[in-house]
């Protein structure tokens, strides 16, 4: 997961203990590589885990990371944690660099869409120190462990399970407008456009301003249309959307597809309805729209997406969760949507699995770092196990703000007191089996290397020339030929070919 550019992730800190990175401090305060033993027995030097994320820092933070720093310490850990945060538009580059130069650091937040990373050889195998800390290893099943895992068996990362992963395919819909509107909830893609375009009507008069769907990510395909297909189950890349996986193992070009075309002659109708903004290619509010109260549909809403739109005012406002076509199986793609791995750089990985093992170990670790400092950023709920009250400024912001994506674990996670209870089971409760199908390409990692400069040339023209088509902004019939005839020309064709070896390799064929 993806997830989704969330806001308020783990934050970079200042150290009250000055050591870098993966080294220890020696005597005259210089930083040597790390002895085999630092950070791992009883009389060793104090080791600092230099953990790397994206986003910006929380004024709070380095209060945070004093206080993990201090639980450590009184754990007799021998440890401690320097949190460093990397801006988004720096992101990319920054950690590139810092791979590429061989920079030492303790840990790399990876996330779902930049999973290439873990087969780029830049990343410690993990498998022999964590069979050292059985208790880390055991907290995550063989199927979450199988995705942190290369073609050639070696285990690269561990998994953030901030929270159950669900099957593709939801679609989320004004539930309060249908009732006040006398619309049944439609349950076919027909009775969807119908349904939304009234919705759209009646939330624009209500508003004063434009509504549309959106999209949690425009690279993402229509996955809950797609779900209506007769050939459904598949899975369509959700990163360039190039290839389609059947349950089989058979890939073939998505944007050869008749399922494509379908996906595209209905957001033509749906762009010439009014439901696709003008701007989505170059500004997707997806996250924005409920705090101006012009929610009609999406395939990425939550639960505070409600709240949102109670709180910009609309106290009535509710949304529906669900599935076209309910009798049609599910795919989960992935169980794990982010993780954290070593880079070879680091000179103890065992030093970071032993700090991993203690933070896992322990719910208070985690619930630190993500929700704050109790009775200063949050209270509890009386009676409510999984339930706090986020404390806000004068201006309704929370006083502390950390996603649970990069570092949680969904046991230990906590809720805003008005998370309704059937949000909170479904976030936190394993999957029964047979409600959902596990995708083939499920634990598996394309390595890019072999066709590296026609993925590039891919990226860049998947945008510039599919994405209209894709979003109904051009006509199919009038702009397929040309589209699909670039795309060829930059590599499709051999990318496809590449993806289908290594799958097949990968699933044993």
């Amino acid at each position: 997961m993806k997830m989704k550019r969330l806001a308020g992730l783990l934050m970079a800190g200042i150290m009250a203990v000055s050591v870098i990175a993966c080294g220890t401090a020696n005597g005259n305060g210089e930083t040597a590589g790390a002895a085999e033993t630092a950070g791992t027995g009883d009389n060793a030097e104090v080791y600092t885990v230099k953990w790397v994320m994206p986003g910006n820092e929380p004024e709070d933070l380095p209060e945070i990371e004093e206080a993990l720093n201090k639980k450590l310490v009184d754990d007799g850990m021998n440890l401690q944690v320097d949190i460093v945060r990397i801006p988004w538009d720096a992101w990319e580059q920054k950690t590139n660099l810092m791979l590429t130069t061989g920079e030492e650091f303790g840990l790399l937040h990876i996330m779902q869409d930049q999973g290439s990373v873990m087969s780029k050889g830049v990343l410690y195998d993990l498998s022999e120190y964590l069979d050292k800390y059985p208790d880390l290893k055991g907290r995550f099943d063989e199927q979450a462990w199988s995705e942190m895992t290369t073609k050639d068996g070696q285990i690269v990362a561990v998994p953030a399970q901030w929270q159950v992963m669900q099957p593709l395919g939801q679609l989320s819909i004004r539930k309060d407008v249908l009732d006040k509107l006398g619309i049944p909830l439609p349950e076919t893609a027909d009775e969807v456009m119908e349904a939304a375009v009234k919705i759209k009507e009646y939330v624009e008069n209500e508003t004063g301003q434009k509504a549309y769907y959106w999209t949690q990510n425009t690279k993402y395909p229509a996955e809950w249309l797609e779900r209506t297909y007769d050939t459904y189950p598949f899975y369509v890349d959700r990163v360039n959307n190039l290839w389609k996986v059947d349950q089989d193992g058979k890939v073939t070009s998505w944007f050869e597809s008749e399922e494509f075309k379908k996906d595209a002659q209905y957001y033509r109708e749906m762009y010439k309805n009014g439901l696709i903004s003008p701007d989505l290619l170059t500004k997707n509010e997806v996250w924005e729209v409920q705090n101006k109260g012009t929610v009609i549909m999406g395939d990425c809403y939550n639960w505070g997406t409600v709240k949102g739109l109670r709180d910009a005012g609309y106290p009535e406002a509710d949304l529906e969760f669900y599935f076209l076509n309910e009798d049609t199986a599910r795919v989960l793609p992935l169980t794990i949507g982010n993780m954290n791995g070593i880079p070879e750089s680091c000179t103890n990985p065992e030093a970071v699995i032993k700090f991993l093992d203690w933070f896992y170990s322990d719910a208070s670790n985690v619930q630190l770092v993500v929700y704050g400092i109790e009775g200063k950023h949050y209270n509890k709920v009386e009676g409510e196990e999984k339930k706090i009250e986020i404390l806000k400024d004068d201006a309704g912001m929370a006083l502390y703000q950390f996603d649970n994506w990069e570092v949680g674990y969904y046991p230990y996670s906590l809720f805003d007191r008005e998370e309704p209870e059937e949000s909170i089971i479904q976030q936190t409760t394993p999957l029964e089996e047979g409600t959902f199908v596990t995708s083939p390409v499920a634990g598996f990692i394309f390595n890019e290397e072999p066709v590296i400069t026609e993925m590039a040339n891919l990226t860049n023209e998947v945008v510039s020339s599919m994405y209209p088509i894709k979003f109904g902004f051009v006509d199919y019939e009038e702009a397929y030929d040309d589209a699909i005839a670039k795309l060829k020309a930059a590599g499709l064709d051999k990318v496809i070919e590449e993806y289908q070896k290594q799958l097949n390799e990968y699933l044993g064929k």
